[in-house]
């Protein structure tokens, strides 16, 4: 097809769709057209689960209902495996859990109670390891952790706000 052909192609679809427009509105005139129409939600959609789901049938997205009741916001690989949880804790605290490719947790982001921002980094395990986190007082700190879990270190500021090293 030369490019006079295909110009005439498309000028007599643009016309055809005018000239179709048109004609459907006198045929009906009460009837309403897209281009008239305003787009807003008319219902609401009530479900306890959306899932995305990819061509060969892995949940890649989903908003549900979590075990304890709070809701919950996830996203998935190519291989199904959770990847990344945003959602409410037991508190109604909001919760980031990213995981690595074998489903372990390698970083959680939360407000502990009272809005306290806590971070916990996790190894290959899936155990948390270093904690940074806020004070009661609003002072930072950070926490080393063994594999058992158990406190090894802390850098804090004291009190008194100087720097404080327990090991």
């Amino acid at each position: 097809m030369g490019v006079l052909q295909y110009l005439l192609v498309v000028i007599l679809a643009l016309v055809a769709g005018v000239a179709g427009n048109r004609l459907a509105r006198r045929l009906f005139p009460g009837a309403p057209d897209a281009s008239s129409r305003e787009l807003r939600p008319s219902q609401v959609v009530s479900a306890q689960e959306f899932r995305l789901v990819d061509a060969q049938g892995n949940t890649r997205a989903g908003l549900h209902l979590l075990e304890n009741g709070k809701p919950g916001f996830d996203l998935g690989d190519t291989a199904g495996q959770m990847r990344l949880r945003f959602a409410l804790d037991e508190q109604d605290e909001p919760v980031l859990v990213l995981r690595d490719a074998a489903g372990k947790l390698r970083l959680r982001l939360r407000l502990q109670e009272g809005g306290r921002p806590d971070l916990d980094l996790g190894d290959a395990t899936g155990t948390p390891r270093v904690r940074v986190s806020l004070q009661e007082n609003g002072d930072p700190a950070l926490d080393l952790l063994d594999a058992e879990q158990r406190l090894r270190a802390r850098v804090a500021l004291l009190e008194d706000g100087e720097p404080g090293l327990i090991l």
